[in-house]
């Protein structure tokens, strides 16, 4: 009760003594609206959007070898841009763009020593045994990666069934 008396006293007394900053006046015939920067009426606009992304490789460094992750050679796969369609037209070969596009700003880090212990320590204990599914059995048995080799040139060429 006190606060709101003295907020309500202090604002009295700003407003009575004329401390309040003034407000500048303004002719209604002659206003202007700010220009829109962003929508402009019976036009089709595109908006474009800076998006960071973050890529963490845990359990792989940043080497040459064969099994390490050569930076430059991932960042060559990324897509630097990406406009936004409507799905509907598009299934019958129709561009229709919705007007949004993204150019991606990517952050590779490498996970450190520790970090990686720590994941790998907290995964091992969320772990439960359980069946293996049909899927890891077809696997295991090799019948999801059959395959058939046709006679034909070197090397052979292989189908999958």
């Amino acid at each position: 009760m006190n606060a709101r008396f003295w907020l309500a006293g202090g604002l009295i007394v700003m407003l009575a003594s004329g401390s309040w900053p003034a407000m500048p006046s303004v002719d209604a015939a002659s206003w202007v609206p700010p220009p829109f920067t962003t929508l402009r009426a019976g036009a089709f606009n595109t908006l474009t959007h800076q998006l960071p992304i973050n890529v963490v490789f845990v359990g792989y460094e940043e080497n040459d070898g064969p099994r390490d992750i050569k930076r430059q050679d991932f960042l060559a796969e990324l897509s630097a841009t990406s406009c936004t369609r409507k799905r509907a037209p598009a299934a019958y070969g129709l561009n229709a763009p919705t007007g949004l596009c993204f150019h991606f700003d990517y952050n590779i880090v490498f996970a450190d020593q520790a970090f990686e212990d720590a994941l790998f320590a907290r995964l091992a204990g969320l772990a439960k045994a359980g069946p293996r599914t049909l899927y890891q059995d077809q696997y295991n048995e090799g019948s999801v990666f059959s395959h058939r080799s046709i006679n034909g040139p070197d090397p052979p060429l292989f189908l999958g069934s």
